[in-house]
C-alpha cells in the first residue's frame, strides 16, 4: 500500500519544481547584480565625464546680464582650450568663480573712451552690449598691454561686473571651459 499524502492547502512540489523555481530565484538575482553594475558603470562614466570633459553650474549674480542671468543653469567644455575673442568662459580666480567675454588676448592693448567705447589696438570693437564700459573702480591702469598667456575679459553686464578692470588680467590656466549652452529656469 502506498502512502497518501495530506493534503495541507499546499501541493507538493516534484524535485524538479523545486530546482527550477531556485533557478528563477538564482536567476533573478542575478538579473539585479547585473543591472546594479551597469548603473554603478553608467554613474562612474558620468562622473568622469563631467568632472574631466564638461562642467555644470548655476550662475550667480548678473555679470553677464543680459546673456546669461542670475539662476540659469550653464554647461561648459573643458577640453577646448584655443580661446577666442567673444567667447564666454567660466573662470576662477582668488576661489571665487566667474563668468565673462573675452575681449583680449595676448599681446593687445585694451582701453576704454569717455563715451564708453571698448577700445582694442586703438579700434573701437564691435559689441552687441547694452551697456557703457568705464574705466571706474579699476585696478589697472589703461591703455592697458595684455600679457603672455592671458586674457582680458568682461562681463556684458559692464556697469557693475566682477571681471578684468577689477580683478586684473586672467591667465589661461585659470579658465576652466568655455560655455556652449544654458537653460533659463526663470525670467523667460
Amino acid at each position: 500500500m502506498v502512502p497518501v499524502a495530506k493534503k495541507t492547502g499546499r501541493q507538493r512540489l516534484t524535485p524538479e519544481e523545486v530546482i527550477a523555481q531556485k533557478r528563477m530565484k538564482a536567476d533573478s538575482a542575478d538579473e539585479i547584480y547585473h543591472l546594479l553594475g551597469k548603473i554603478f558603470f553608467l554613474v562612474l562614466i558620468l562622473t568622469a565625464a563631467f568632472r574631466f570633459v564638461w562642467g555644470i553650474n548655476i550662475t550667480e549674480g548678473n555679470d553677464m546680464s543680459p546673456s546669461l542671468k542670475d539662476g540659469d543653469l550653464v554647461l561648459f567644455y573643458r577640453l577646448d582650450r584655443s580661446f577666442v575673442l567673444t567667447d564666454v568662459v567660466f573662470y576662477e580666480k582668488d576661489g571665487v568663480h566667474y563668468y565673462g567675454r573675452i575681449t583680449a588676448s595676448e599681446g593687445d592693448t585694451v582701453d576704454m573712451n569717455e563715451e564708453g567705447d571698448l577700445l582694442i589696438n586703438g579700434s573701437v570693437t564691435q559689441e552687441e552690449i547694452f551697456y557703457p564700459t568705464k574705466k571706474e573702480n579699476s585696478t589697472l591702469t589703461f591703455p592697458y598691454t595684455v600679457g603672455e598667456g592671458e586674457y582680458f575679459i568682461l562681463g556684458d553686464y559692464r556697469m557693475a561686473a566682477m571681471d578684468s578692470r577689477r580683478l586684473g588680467e586672467i591667465k589661461a590656466d585659470e579658465i576652466e571651459g568655455k560655455i556652449i549652452g544654458f537653460f533659463r529656469k526663470r525670467g523667460i
